[in-house]
């Protein structure tokens, strides 16, 4: 068996069996060479397909192979290994990167310059696995992560480094999820076990089943739109926080002994507002329900009741009372101050319109739409 020196010159096999052809000083002629790998196994039953390592040498590139005399006879020449050296090309494939780049990646010694401390498995594209293994002069600042990274960057790292100690899965723009093990002090913005998703564009969760968001035993669950519209499309509406039933009930609920359902709207302009197309019920059966406003309408287009074991109205300035036929009934007598007595029974009082003393008319209130014109 003789170790023989080679370049390839094809790795086109119709075949599809791994071999390429290679020139050498050492024969005449383009030799067939067979692809070897340090891994290897059987096929599988399931699909068919050859378990190994697979990564036949490009065009251009040196080898090293193994010429054998086999007792079928015939020489026969197999890859023992790639060799990694300085790229000579003089045609019109060489290129600028091409010339200055050494043998091996940059990277294989950027964590510390001269000391290899990272494994590299690297195709033609610059998708790559790397492992690193940094050590430091300081404790705890070594380097030590698995990463799957792409060619235009993107990244899944499992970071194992003590000041990182976080899982990232993130596109070449820095969107991503973020998954860390510990606090980290070069890190202010995770804390223990804390998980970061995200993104400048919009992000979405869609589910078939079901969505369940639980707080077990932490702080406060939120949903907070701070948009100012700065990236959002021209005429989008922006800023807003919805939730939408299409086909059943929405529930807000509070089970707490001291728990309260708070709705605000605390800009000068704001609006709260209730539209049903059947029923609005508001209940407090063991306390009391305040409404409170500058003016308050009340209109019912068919009848209005206003019912209680004591019922009070009182106006600084004035009552208006309008009415083509007033009722009023009572077991007692009724006092009219300062000089009018309604005699206890029910009498019915023919109203004489006097405009001096009437109010205004309820108001039906406007109708607010939302920026989904709703």
């Amino acid at each position: 068996m003789k170790l023989l020196r080679a370049d390839v010159v094809s790795n086109t096999d119709i075949y599809q069996t791994g071999s390429f052809q290679v020139t050498s000083n050492s024969f005449t002629g383009p030799k067939w060479c067979i692809y070897t790998s340090p891994y290897g196994g059987l096929h599988n039953p399931y699909d068919g397909q050859k378990a190994g390592f697979f990564a036949i040498p490009s065009v251009g590139q040196a080898v090293l192979i193994a010429q054998t005399d086999d007792d079928v006879g015939g020489d026969n020449y197999y890859l023992i290994s790639v060799i990694h050296d300085m790229d000579n090309r003089k045609d019109g494939n060489s290129i600028t990167q091409v010339a200055e780049a050494g043998p091996v990646p940059d990277d294989l010694y950027k964590l510390y310059p001269g000391s290899p401390q990272k494994v590299i498995l690297r195709d033609a594209y610059a998708n790559r696995l790397v492992l690193s293994h940094s050590y430091a002069d300081k404790q705890n600042r070594e380097a030590n992560r698995a990463e799957l990274i792409g060619s235009k960057g993107k990244r899944l790292s499992l970071d194992e480094s003590p000041m990182i100690n976080r899982v990232i899965l993130e596109n070449e723009y820095k969107d991503g999820f973020y998954l860390s093990s510990d606090e980290s002090p070069i890190s202010p913005d995770m804390g223990k076990r804390h998980m970061i998703l995200r993104t400048v564009g919009m992000m979405q969760h869609l589910s078939q089943f079901g969505i369940e968001m639980v707080v077990t035993e932490g702080t406060e669950f939120d949903l907070v739109n701070e948009s100012t519209g700065i990236n959002a499309a021209s005429g989008l509406p922006f800023g807003n926080v919805n939730i939408r039933s299409k086909y059943k009930d929405v529930n807000i609920t509070t089970d707490g002994d001291t728990g309260r359902v708070m709705i605000r709207a605390l800009g000068d302009s704001s609006v709260i507002q209730l539209n049903s197309d059947g029923q609005i019920i508001i209940k407090a059966p063991s306390d009391s329900i305040y409404i409170e406003g500058n003016d308050i309408n009340i209109k019912a287009s068919n009848a209005l009741y206003l019912q209680g074991n004591a019922v009070s109205i009182k106006a600084n300035q004035f009552i208006g009372i309008s009415s083509r036929v007033m009722d009023i009934k009572s077991e007692t007598p009724i006092a009219v101050e300062p000089n009018i007595t309604i005699l206890e029974g029910s009498v019915v009082i023919p109203l004489i319109r006097d405009e001096a003393v009437e109010g205004p008319d309820a108001q039906s209130p406007p109708t607010v739409q939302n920026d989904y014109e709703e």
